[in-house]
């Protein structure tokens, strides 16, 4: 097999290869980084992204009993995670899929374009 004909082969290897006695499932894609959004494209303009995913590592936390926010940086920039379902753990590498939005205020710090949690993959 040539170099050029495995790398044609590649997608269809990932989304048929078995995993666990399965296939290959959209949030083992996620961790690892396929079909998430560069941060840098959410913050630029956060009203396109109703719906996205992000992956990155945690880098700060704000917040009481889990609830609060996280911020999330990847290799393009960094954004804030509102989240209701507890803290990931710090240098964590998460993906995430919520909603975006611009200028919101937590405990008097304005967070700037934030990722409202909808699911933590």
């Amino acid at each position: 097999m040539t170099t050029r004909s495995a790398k044609r082969l590649l997608p269809l290897m990932l989304l048929f290869s078995f995993s666990s006695g399965g296939l290959v499932g959209c949030n083992q894609l996620a961790q690892l980084g396929i079909g998430t959004t560069q941060i840098s494209q959410v913050t630029a303009n956060p009203s396109q992204y109703p719906n996205v995913t992000v992956r990155g590592t945690v880098i700060n936390q704000v917040g009481v009993l889990g609830r609060g926010a996280y911020e999330l940086k990847d290799d393009s920039g960094s954004l804030w995670v509102l989240t209701q379902t507890g803290m990931p753990a710090m240098d964590a590498t998460v993906v995430v899929r919520g909603s975006a939005a611009e200028g919101v205020a937590i405990a008097g710090q304005r967070l700037g374009v934030t990722i409202t949690e909808k699911e933590r993959l």
